[in-house]
């Protein structure tokens, strides 16, 4: 759960159960695109390719849209 926070794909509030008791589970799409952006992923990564290929495959165009300015 740490990871996924720390690469941004969930946003967590600590409440009576601990640091995880509320988690928002952000569009991954997106969190790859930015980390793409970021320079986290590189420009010829085969996994990037391959999840675009297959957002392609399926009609998502999660990959192709402006990103949220959150």
């Amino acid at each position: 759960m740490r990871i996924l926070k720390e690469l941004k794909f969930i946003k967590t509030k600590e409440g009576p159960s601990g640091e995880f008791n509320y988690v928002l589970v952000l569009n991954p799409y997106f969190v790859v695109r930015k980390l793409r952006q970021e320079g986290k992923i590189g420009p010829n990564n085969i996994s990037y390719n391959a999840l675009y290929s297959r957002a392609a495959d399926i009609g998502a165009d999660d990959l192709d849209v402006d990103l949220p300015k959150n």
